[in-house]
């Protein structure tokens, strides 16, 4: 299996996705792209070797070739798109079947390699896991004619969240996910601005996560006169979302995003604009809420603080469509895929 090992949500798929395998009886090896201590303690604790490959990009391929051909592998999984390329190349020079990975909304890869490369990949992999059905009838619609199957990201449950009202002190809200444009915490921001202006309490606001824009988002805070938590990256985001109230999501793009079964798992509510995957996750208004613009998030806010029975109810919605991605149910997908694939 070749990627990264940052702290990330494709990292963390990748971590269940090996636990699954080793579930099954089936023998895991780990190309780095990255080197990232986070993931790759985990994995070094599954006994799995995690081998680490060199920046150049021929060096790599080079390094990536002679690994396959020691471990002599019966599949070369990629678990980023970028990572897809190497592990298709190395397939068909040692004769094994290379599956690619989409983990957006499948435009979004097309987007990042050229055409020739991408054409490369989808000609030649034996098949490609996505975890969005938005990204499957993306790839469709561009005349990708690749082998393309659903595998939807999986959460580890709390079998026990405790149920939950507003407090008197106020609604507290959390943003989770790298401090980057595609992520819009500007929004996030202008929101929770919104709240304030329409006089609705609030107990707190955390921002978990780091990246190039943290600077600019904390002055964006200062100006806006709101009292915000920029917590940076933390190892404890489920506690983090079981202590919150409303968790949102306010991208411009996404795949399948980890944060929202997290959150629903957690027993904290979603409100999420409605991109990528996300409404094949959140079903508006059942299990959580899909809002196409910075007002209709707040209106939506108030209005759950207003019915806390219906948050009650969201909230209980939320726990089963988390249920339905547990590891469990992960492992039956991957014995699936598996068998149809080797």
């Amino acid at each position: 299996m070749a990627g990264t090992l940052a702290k990330g949500g494709a990292e963390k798929q990748l971590y269940l996705t090996i636990k699954a395998c080793l579930v099954l009886g089936v023998q895991v090896q780990v190309v780095a792209f990255d080197r990232s201590q986070f993931w790759e303690n985990k994995i070094d604790d599954l006994k799995v070797d995690v081998i680490n490959m060199p920046e150049n990009r021929f060096v790599r391929l080079m390094c990536l070739y002679r690994t396959a051909r020691a471990f002599r592998p019966d599949l070369i999984i990629a678990q980023h798109f970028f990572a897809s390329p190497y592990a298709v190349l190395v397939g068909r020079l040692i004769s094994v079947p290379a599956i690619a990975a989409v983990r957006n909304d499948g435009l979004q890869e097309l987007g990042l390699l050229p055409n020739w490369v991408c054409t490369f990949v989808f000609k030649h992999c034996r098949a490609a896991i996505a975890n969005t059905k938005t990204a499957i009838t993306n790839l469709k619609a561009q005349q990708v004619h690749s082998e393309l199957i659903h595998l939807p990201n999986t959460v580890e449950i709390d079998t026990s969240p405790r149920k939950r009202c507003f407090s008197v002190a106020g609604v507290s809200i959390i943003f989770v996910g790298r401090l980057v444009p595609q992520k819009r915490v500007d929004r996030f921001l202008r929101v929770i601005k919104g709240l304030q202006e329409a006089s609705l309490p609030i107990n707190q606001v955390q921002i978990v996560g780091d990246g190039p824009l943290r600077d600019e988002l904390e002055r964006q805070a200062t100006e806006l006169e709101l009292e915000v938590s920029f917590l940076g990256i933390r190892d404890d985001v489920p506690e983090l979302l079981s202590r919150s109230d409303i968790m949102m999501l306010t991208s411009d793009y996404e795949g399948y995003p980890n944060v929202i079964l997290e959150a629903m798992a957690s027993g904290c509510l979603v409100i999420s604009t409605p991109v990528g995957g996300v409404p094949e996750l959140v079903v508006n208004k059942h299990n959580g809420y899909t809002c196409d613009d910075e007002t209709s998030m707040i209106n939506t806010v108030c209005q759950l603080v207003a019915h806390p029975e219906l948050a009650e109810s969201i909230r209980e919605q939320a726990r089963l469509t988390a249920a339905a991605h547990s590891f469990g149910h992960h492992v039956k997908r991957v014995s699936s895929i598996l068998k149809r694939l080797t």
